[in-house]
């Protein structure tokens, strides 16, 4: 639940504080979570960090690019998605 709503006038502190000379107030105009509103971290195992490099000409990069466009993915998550695909299929 958060601590202010959205429009709320509230009293600027630390290095908000320090900026604006002691006191200061200020109005809310967006709220994020604090860090223990935050989506806990993978498993190690379970997280992506080996990097595949793999060569393509321009042309095979536009065709790539529109069809992960076209998936609405990223390119990175569209190639690892249809090459994990075609891996389970062999």
């Amino acid at each position: 639940m958060p601590r202010f709503k959205i429009g709320e006038r509230v009293a600027l502190k630390g290095r908000l504080r320090e900026v604006h000379s002691g006191e200061a107030i200020g109005t809310v105009v967006s709220i994020a979570p604090d860090s223990h509103g935050k989506t806990p971290r993978k498993a190690a195992q379970e997280r992506k960090t080996l990097i595949i490099k793999i060569r393509v000409n321009v042309g095979q990069l536009k065709m790539l690019q529109a069809a992960a466009g076209r998936a609405s993915l990223d390119l990175s998550t569209w190639i690892r998605t249809v090459a994990l695909r075609a891996a389970k299929e062999e």
